[in-house]
C-alpha cells in the first residue's frame, strides 16, 4: 500500500511541476499510457521473436 501510495504522490507531483498548463487535469491512467507504456511489435523471425517499438 505504502508503495502505490508513494508512485501515486510521484505522479502528482511530476505532473504538477513538468506539464504544461492543458495537460496538468490530465488522470492517472492517461498519464501512464502516454507516457510509460509504449507502442510496440512483436516480430517472428525464424524461431525468436522481438520487439519493434513504434517511435513517432
Amino acid at each position: 500500500m505504502m508503495l502505490s501510495l508513494l508512485a501515486y504522490n510521484l505522479t502528482n507531483w511530476l505532473r504538477t511541476l513538468c506539464f504544461p498548463e492543458k495537460q496538468k487535469n490530465m488522470q492517472i491512467e492517461t498519464i501512464r499510457t502516454r507516457i510509460i507504456k509504449v507502442a510496440s511489435k512483436l516480430v517472428k523471425s525464424g524461431r525468436s521473436f522481438t520487439l519493434n517499438y513504434l517511435l513517432s
